[in-house]
C-alpha cells in the first residue's frame, strides 16, 4: 500500500530524515540483463500519460533504448563530475526527444522535457542496479527521475536550496510534466544536489527514499 508523500517543513527536517535514511540504506543489486533493463526501466503507468499516439509510447522508448544502450554505457563510463552527468543526460534526453518527435510526428504529441529526463534517469537507475552493468564509482553522480514523489517533498523548501533570485513555485499536484525546460531541470536538480550534500547522501538515495520507501 502506498504511503502519503511527505512534504519537508524545513531544510533542517529534510536533512534529519534523509541522513537517517542514508545510514541504513543498501543499494539494490539484481540480475538484470539488457533486455530486462530496457523493458522494466520505464513502467506502464508512465506510458499511460501519453494518449492517442499513432505508435505505442513503449515501443518508441524501447526501440530507442535498444539502439542507444551500448553508447549510453560507453559515455556513462566517462562521467567524472556532476557537470559531466548534465552533459550526458542532456545528450541522451535530446536524442530521445528527437526520436519521439520523428515517430509521433504531431507536435501536440511531442515529449515534454521532464518526462524525457525521467526516462533517461530511470534507465540509468536500472543499469546501476544490474550486477552486469553497474559502475559503483558513478553512483554519486546519478540524478533523480523527477515525478510527484520526488518533487512534492521539496515544495516548501525549494527556494532555500536554489541559487536563482526568483521564486520557484511547485504546485501541490505537481507531476513529471511540471519540468518543461532544461533550465528548470537544472535549478531543481542543483537544489537536490545541495540538499543531498547537506544530508551526506547521493541524490539517487534521495530518489529511493522518495519512491521505493513509499511503496
Amino acid at each position: 500500500m502506498s504511503q502519503k508523500i511527505h512534504e519537508f517543513k524545513s531544510t533542517e527536517e529534510a536533512i534529519h530524515i534523509l541522513e537517517k535514511f542514508g545510514k541504513t540504506f543498501e543499494f539494490p543489486t539484481k540480475n538484470l540483463s539488457q533486455e530486462i533493463i530496457i523493458n522494466k526501466s520505464v513502467s506502464s503507468n508512465i506510458f499511460r500519460a501519453f494518449q492517442n499516439l499513432n505508435i505505442p509510447p513503449s515501443k518508441v522508448y524501447r526501440n530507442w533504448a535498444t539502439a542507444s544502450f551500448d553508447t549510453i554505457l560507453s559515455d556513462f563510463k566517462t562521467i567524472k563530475s556532476n557537470k559531466d552527468y548534465y552533459q550526458f543526460i542532456f545528450k541522451y534526453g535530446d536524442s530521445l526527444i528527437n526520436r519521439w518527435a520523428q515517430e509521433t510526428k504531431a507536435p501536440n504529441n511531442f515529449l515534454i522535457y521532464g518526462p524525457a529526463m525521467k526516462m533517461i534517469n530511470l534507465l540509468i537507475k536500472d543499469i546501476q542496479e544490474s550486477k552486469t552493468y553497474r559502475q559503483i564509482g558513478k553512483i554519486k553522480y546519478q540524478q533523480v527521475p523527477f515525478d510527484s514523489f520526488s518533487l512534492r517533498p521539496l515544495r516548501l523548501i525549494v527556494n532555500e536550496l536554489t541559487v536563482v533570485k526568483y521564486k520557484i513555485s511547485i504546485p501541490p499536484t505537481v507531476s513529471m510534466g511540471f519540468i518543461n525546460t532544461q533550465q528548470l531541470y537544472i535549478i531543481l536538480m542543483d537544489a537536490v544536489y545541495k540538499l543531498c550534500k547537506l544530508s551526506k547522501i547521493s541524490p539517487i538515495v534521495y530518489d529511493y527514499w522518495c519512491w521505493n520507501d513509499k511503496h
